[in-house]
């Protein structure tokens, strides 16, 4: 009953986060995200291996294959980064769609983690 009301929290912290940088709730690779948020936080060793270990972990939680895990983060990054709060972006990624760049998949994902562990410090310290 603990692990499912931490789960519930950090995927809800995720959500806020997600919510903040300007994803849309309705885009599949929001799911993803938030999986990988808890997988992360659980194991950092996960990120190590993206493709190899996260996405097929998050495709066999959500019952899909790791392809089109990666397919929709793209999606849901690309979506966000061109409409999202340049404010919010320049926190987390320290750059913004106005410099012309967006971070990966992988560097989104790892930035997201360390953003909520920060949140966990703030919150627990």
């Amino acid at each position: 009953m603990e692990k499912e009301r931490k789960t519930k929290t950090v995927e809800n912290r995720a959500g806020d986060l997600l919510t903040k940088l300007g994803f849309k709730a309705n885009l599949k690779g929001v799911v993803y995200l938030k999986a990988a948020a808890r997988i992360g936080l659980e194991d950092r060793e996960e990120l190590e291996g993206v493709t190899k270990r996260l996405y097929p972990a998050i495709a066999k939680e959500c019952r899909t294959c790791a392809g089109r895990v990666e397919h929709a983060i793209r999606h849901a990054i690309h979506t966000s980064w061109e409409k999202g709060d340049v404010r919010q972006q320049r926190m987390v990624f320290g750059y913004d769609r106005e410099s012309g760049n967006r971070p990966t998949n992988a560097e989104f994902i790892a930035r997201m983690i360390d953003c909520l562990e920060r949140q966990d410090h703030l919150l627990y310290s």
